[in-house]
């Protein structure tokens, strides 16, 4: 996976996350394939193509269509995928990749062509990437906002109203060494790695409540306990440190540290929905 030279060397500079939540599945609206939908819609009218990798092992009506319309890329790759790689031209094929993409309700053949025939894609300017997705790595969901100016401020702007959804800088949003251990606080966990093997990470849904104990140099959070699960279970996410069972976490931090993580809580809260408290 990847993306071929010269556009290679762009590095990400921001990634579109999408909250899962029990009421919400991927096609709705507000769900991740339909949001990413959104912004590549936004993306191919900045760009002049889009290069898509095609399973064509799935018998998919839609991707086949793409395969018989599209001219496919031998020399020319942009993306690192086994798969054959098709590129679209833009404007003039833009409504061609916006009907193959797009997800009819209640229609589980389409999404899942979505979600799995599709595995890669990349939305260029003729010499440099705006977007870049593997659509079932949800985490794989890439964005370069230098490429075009106001591209960053324009997807803001497409999404401001769909709630549980952000764009956020590429990878963590704070990290800090104390006492020996490495924390990064991402959109959706904060990790702390305790050796070069071992992370360990809670996840931000179960986050109650953060307060700041500057005089003390730490900041304290309470967590709720995981749901679901027998004792073995949460045992091994203990031991491959998927959760961390631990309420409330005192962590130490330098006071000059302080704002920048409690600013990322307090943004993250405010546009995903979180609902942990925040006490400075």
């Amino acid at each position: 996976m990847g993306l071929a030279e010269p556009f290679g060397t762009q590095e990400p500079t921001h990634q579109l996350v999408v909250r899962e939540r029990d009421a919400i599945d991927d096609a709705d609206p507000a769900g991740g394939l339909a949001v990413e939908n959104r912004v590549i819609n936004v993306s191919m009218r900045q760009a002049t193509a889009i290069h898509l990798c095609i399973d064509d092992t799935l018998n998919a009506d839609r991707l086949a269509h793409l395969r018989e319309t599209l001219p496919g890329v031998e020399d020319d790759r942009v993306l690192e995928n086994a798969t054959p790689e098709y590129r679209a031209e833009l404007p003039a094929d833009a409504d061609i990749v916006t009907t193959a993409l797009s997800l009819p309700e209640s229609d589980t053949a389409v999404w899942l062509d979505r979600l799995f025939g599709l595995a890669e894609l990349a939305v260029v300017t003729d010499d440099s990437w705006l977007y870049r997705s593997v659509p079932h790595e949800t985490h794989i969901r890439e964005i370069n906002a230098e490429a075009v100016e106001a591209y960053l401020r324009t997807l803001h702007r497409e999404l401001s109203d769909i709630p549980g959804t952000a764009i956020v800088p590429h990878g963590p949003l704070a990290s800090w060494h104390t006492d020996g251990y490495r924390y990064e606080l991402t959109w959706d966990a904060l990790r702390e790695r305790r050796n070069e093997d071992q992370w360990r990470s809670i996840s931000l849904e179960r986050l109650r409540r953060v307060k700041s104990e500057p005089e003390r140099s730490e900041i304290v959070f309470q967590w709720d306990l995981p749901t679901g699960g027998s004792r073995v279970v949460r045992g091994l996410r203990r031991a491959f440190g998927r959760e961390a069972d631990i309420s409330p976490m005192r962590v130490s931090i330098a006071t000059a540290e302080v704002a920048t993580v409690l600013d990322a809580l307090e943004d993250l809260n405010g546009r995903l929905g979180y609902e942990y408290e925040i006490i400075e």
